[in-house]
């Protein structure tokens, strides 16, 4: 059997087309800096160095407005924090998106806002911390997770589509006000199912007037192997983008997947760490192919505790004794290279896939795999060309060398891989 060879590669880039988004992609982590959680210079430098662009946070409402109508973000520690970080941010080239939620005690009993006034207070909220950041902070979005009842008081499993439009509206009139240059950021939808129902809903009451983008989380390891992973989320985002421009007078509108990961815990639902970093590494191959995808943010930068049994606490790229996973390894290895780089031919035949990408740098990049599921990994990645670029990633990556570069593996080609290479 023969290998994936880099003339292989070579032959085939001189006959691909270029691929275009629509938008520039952004690339990011979730942090909980407003929980109190994290290392902030850890982070902005670990961020930096990967080059990952943006981390998504949140300053609570609550946190910062204790009485009606002052709001001071120096009475909690954690919304201190978190203000001072997203302050500085920019300074580290470090684009990061502000969540604003949740409910406010004072207002609506501290539930979802339902009524003029907590929705009024809410846009006060959103409108004073968008001038207060103005020039730092350039990504708003509006609550986390509405459409399945997150914020509500008491605990409801689904928020109403039309109360969160109105809310959307009196926030986006508030930050534009004060911070025109801001992009607002609408949606933050959980798990919606079966054709997109509560954000259809959404969007016949307007909720389109009054975006610069839509943001959604996507997750699927409570799914079978051979219908998770990457290529199921990417499907996902295309039905999304489908639906979006269809709402939307055939525009295109930003999508930002604004959480998106595989938990490592050991149970069900847990993924091995190989597999999240494959998978991981996939998402961002395949993330290239969609022209309206405008930001992937991984849930989470650093996992959430100790536990090996508990599935929210082993959502992190890195561990609690902030060591990197091989999901971070990848992507530090990888995302450099995406940014600077060009899809130039996608093919798919059968069960397999390709892409090839054209580096800025003079390096190539291949990526082949067969399969849908966690079963079927990115089987083939090879950088090509000068490896200079890469040698800052010997101490990440370990001691695995394949050609030259560190952190990435390549085998031989089975009968299908070759077969989809021979019509590149």
């Amino acid at each position: 059997m023969r290998t994936c060879t880099k003339s292989t590669f070579f032959f085939v880039l001189f006959v691909s087309s270029v691929f275009n988004n629509s938008f520039a992609l952004e690339f990011g982590v979730g942090t909980h800096f407003g929980q109190g959680r994290g290392d902030p210079k850890f982070a902005l430098e670990w961020m930096k160095s990967s080059g990952i662009s943006s981390f998504r946070d949140e300053i609570y409402w609550n946190n910062i407005e204790r009485k009606s109508g002052k709001i001071d973000p120096t009475i909690n520690g954690n919304a201190l924090m978190s203000f001072q970080v997203f302050s500085k941010a920019n300074l580290e080239g470090i684009n990061p998106i502000l969540v604003l939620s949740y409910g406010n005690p004072l207002y609506d009993g501290g539930s979802q806002p339902f009524t003029t006034a907590g929705r009024s207070a809410f846009a006060k909220y959103a409108g004073w911390l968008a001038k207060e950041l103005r020039g730092k902070v350039e990504y708003f979005e509006i609550w986390n997770e509405w459409n399945g009842g997150s914020g509500t008081s008491p605990i409801e499993t689904s928020g109403d589509p039309i109360n969160y439009v109105k809310l959307a509206d009196v926030s986006y009139d508030a930050i534009k006000s004060v911070n025109p240059a801001a992009k607002v950021i609408v949606g933050a939808l959980s798990d919606d199912l079966k054709g997109w129902p509560w954000l259809t809903e959404a969007i016949k009451a307007g909720l389109l007037k009054r975006a610069d983008g839509v943001s959604v989380h996507l997750y699927n390891h409570s799914k079978a192997a051979s219908e998770a992973g990457a290529s199921e989320i990417i499907d996902r985002v295309r039905t999304l983008q489908s639906l979006l421009r269809a709402s939307n007078g055939g525009k295109p509108m930003p999508i930002y997947v604004t959480e998106t990961g595989w938990p490592t815990h050991i149970g069900w639902t847990g993924v091995s760490e190989q597999v999240e970093a494959e998978q991981d590494a996939r998402l961002l191959l395949e993330a290239q192919t969609v022209e309206d995808l405008a930001g992937i943010w991984w849930y989470e930068l650093v996992d959430g505790g100790d536990n090996p049994m508990e599935r929210e606490h082993r959502f992190g790229l890195l561990r609690t004794s902030l060591k990197e996973k091989p999901a971070a390894c990848r992507l530090r290895s990888l995302v450099p290279f995406i940014k600077q780089s060009i899809l130039v031919q996608e093919i798919s035949k059968d069960d397999a896939h390709a892409l090839m990408f054209k580096g800025k740098d003079g390096r190539n990049l291949l990526a082949v795999w067969v399969g849908y599921g966690y079963t079927n990994a990115v089987s083939n990645i090879e950088i090509t060309g000068s490896f200079a670029s890469v040698k800052a990633f010997d101490k990440i990556c370990g001691d695995r060398v394949i050609d030259g570069f560190k952190g990435w593996s390549t085998r031989s080609c089975n009968d299908q891989e070759l077969d989809i290479l021979k019509d590149m």
